[in-house]
């Protein structure tokens, strides 16, 4: 009787699959998420107080789009005020998208680093990973002056969760809020 429940016990084991997510098994699905792109919103126009921290992050801003190429755009100061207009010049690249009054642009790609800690829970578990800022664009001054701690090579912790699906575990959603890059 004992040689008999040996087999059916493994047999039961491999057929209910991992109880528990594996930290290489959600490596490997959030792997399949990334890069991103990183998208910067650009307005075409804005405007503030001459001397103010948006004043300045606005001629910052001027001066980072006139740079690239891309952009024709200035922050004159005019009676006390700081006016930004920023206009897409034509080649510009595809990938600069031009919403109503303002842009999308890209400033870097995200790229999957690692998973840190799995939270288990009944029939859900919660993975918290790393992605990390890689290949800037010529934009990425733009992005650094909204974003001033933002660093090539910095990562960033995002979440994630996974239901269990029968044998195998499923990736329900993450708080990654920057699309999969076309490439």
């Amino acid at each position: 009787m004992k040689n008999l429940a040996a087999p059916s016990l493994l047999a039961l084991s491999l057929a209910c699959g991992s109880p528990k997510l594996e930290k290489a098994e959600a490596e490997a699905q959030l792997r399949k998420l990334y890069p991103v792109t990183v998208m910067l919103r650009v307005p075409e126009q804005a405007g503030a107080a001459t001397g103010s921290a948006e004043g300045l992050r606005l001629k910052g801003l001027a001066d980072a789009l006139s740079a690239s190429g891309w952009f024709e755009a200035s922050a004159p100061d005019l009676k006390g005020r700081v006016t930004f207009t920023a206009k897409l010049k034509p080649g510009a690249p595809a990938t600069i998208q031009a919403l109503p009054q303002a842009f999308r642009v890209p400033v870097a790609k995200a790229a999957f680093d690692r998973a840190q800690r799995n939270d288990a829970r009944e029939a859900e578990t919660r993975v918290t990973y790393q992605i990390r800022l890689e290949a800037p664009t010529a934009l990425f001054p733009a992005f650094q002056l909204r974003y001033p701690d933002a660093k090539v090579g910095a990562t960033r912790q995002r979440h994630a969760r996974f239901t269990k699906d029968g044998r195998s575990w499923k990736l329900a959603e993450t708080d990654e809020k920057f699309g999969k890059s076309e490439e």
